[in-house]
């Protein structure tokens, strides 16, 4: 029997990376929810160790419970990497009567905001405390937990990753070609964004902030590579402000080699609202990230962006700011596009890879494999 059992709500399909290398180097048996609206699932043929697909029974829209997870508990494993999720009863029931088998729990979780409130405060304070350690997504998490009274050595930093590997290939392929001069007939600077469309995303600031900016005669072209409930009224906005030749909505897309040609061509990536795994999948192929300065709001892989070195920070919710950032960014730095570039490799190479997580999982669990 293998030594670290795995459970987690769902198998999100871009957390391949990690999956695989915990599949190879830590002989992980993986346990996973069944659904996760939106989102599409892992092949779990990629997994050797894929046991079972528990289903997700939801009480309301975030608690949920999971069919036959407690269950796990009592086999012969000694060590367990479990999501952090307070809204699911199972994990909560597992982290209880762990301290009654002598099990090692391991939550894996973004951990804090900042701007719980006080009664959630308490609650996480309860959940995390009662785990043996805790991988977190990013340093913010791991200074505000810290600073409220949790244990520094029970938290560690693991950050996040993509499909590093298979990224990595298709990075070193990669070449500068004229798709957006194909797409848009002209030589505009180009800004791209990824992810789901969504209304925390914010991007009809982006919007605003091209429409002011064209104003002002400074021109850009903006692809959107995903899709979401919010694409209809995106679209709307961009016809009110007649910026159709402006911009360009590709949809959803799930081949990597389009998405890298896509973003290694533009000049950077722009994120008005939460920005997370969009950051990493930008600098995986070299694309700087403008996104907001409120890391209370910002997802945990935001603090890889290094204002002037890989990417930029404006006022949030401010259209004026939004705008000058962009139009200093690629004004400034248009001509140290590969600099910024080679910045953007090196922090992927050297912290948001599933190389350097299992580095940190094997140290904490002890586990010498």
């Amino acid at each position: 029997m293998n030594k670290v059992l795995f459970l987690n709500k769902f198998a999100p399909h871009y957390r391949k990376g990690i999956f695989v290398a915990m599949d190879r180097e830590l002989g992980v048996d993986f346990y996973f929810g069944d659904k996760k609206p939106g989102v599409k699932k892992l092949d779990y043929s990629y997994l050797h160790n894929f046991k079972k697909e528990l289903k997700n029974i939801y009480i309301t829209k975030s608690v949920y419970y999971q069919q036959g997870a407690i269950g796990l508990l009592f086999k012969p494993y000694k060590k367990y990497i479990i999501m952090g999720d307070m809204g699911s009863i199972s994990v909560w029931i597992i982290l209880l009567l762990s301290k009654l088998t002598r099990k090692e729990v391991y939550l894996w979780a973004i951990g804090w905001f900042g701007y719980e409130s006080k009664l959630k405060k308490v609650f996480k304070r309860i959940f995390f405390g009662l785990a043996d350690s805790v991988f977190l997504y990013g340093d913010y998490a791991r200074k505000s937990m810290i600073e409220y009274g949790f244990n520094a050595d029970k938290l560690y930093v693991l950050y996040n990753s993509l499909d590093y590997d298979s990224q990595l290939v298709i990075r070193n392929q990669l070449q500068k070609n004229d798709v957006y001069i194909r797409q848009f007939h002209n030589t505009n600077p180009n800004i791209i964004f990824i992810g789901t469309l969504l209304i925390r995303k914010k991007l009809g600031l982006l919007i605003n902030a091209v429409a002011r900016l064209k104003s002002e005669n400074f021109f850009v072209n903006v692809t959107i590579l995903g899709d979401g409930v919010d694409r209809d009224h995106l679209k709307s906005m961009v016809n009110e402000y007649d910026l159709n030749d402006t911009f360009f909505f590709y949809g959803a897309c799930y081949d990597e080699k389009i998405i890298a040609d896509y973003i290694f061509n533009a000049d950077v990536g722009v994120s008005p609202g939460i920005c997370g795994l969009t950051t990493m999948h930008m600098f995986a192929y070299g694309t700087p990230v403008i996104t907001h300065n409120n890391m209370v709001k910002q997802g945990p892989e935001s603090e890889a962006i290094i204002p002037e070195e890989t990417g930029a920070l404006f006022q949030e919710n401010d259209v004026d700011s939004l705008a000058e950032t962009i139009k200093i960014w690629l004004t400034k730095f248009s001509d140290k596009r590969e600099i910024v570039r080679q910045n953007c490799y090196k922090i992927i190479d050297e912290k948001y890879n599933p190389h350097q997580q299992i580095k940190i999982m094997k140290h904490t669990m002890n586990i010498k494999q």
